[in-house]
């Protein structure tokens, strides 16, 4: 994976805003989904990016959500518990990196750097 070190050197375990709208078809906009989610209380314990955010809760919409949760509403309560949890920290970015890995898709990090 082409400059995979220098992107999380700049950006931690985390997807940036452009990098989730490149590799996911989401359902709501990351504006959208930010939007919603300052609507509500919540600490952001994990140091969560706006992609993550995103990606955590499109994650949730495709997958039937953990419960399934299959509204907006539903998708972002979870995906703020998430982000509110120190024992996930950057599992979802981690889980991304090591399927694309295995699956040899050979992604190119340069553009997010």
């Amino acid at each position: 994976m082409k400059g995979v070190r220098e992107y999380i050197d700049r950006h931690g375990n985390h997807f940036t805003r452009q990098l989730v709208e490149d590799i996911v078809s989401l359902k709501w906009s990351v504006d959208d989904i930010v939007s919603s989610a300052q609507r509500q209380v919540y600490y952001n314990v994990t140091g969560s990016t706006e992609g993550d955010m995103a990606y955590i809760t499109q994650w949730l919409y495709d997958t039937d959500g953990w419960p399934k949760t299959d509204s907006k509403r539903g998708c972002i309560d979870r995906m703020l518990w998430f982000i509110g949890n120190y024992e996930v920290g950057s599992h979802f970015f981690c889980s991304w990196l090591f399927r694309t890995a295995r699956e040899n898709k050979g992604f190119d990090f340069t553009p997010y750097i």
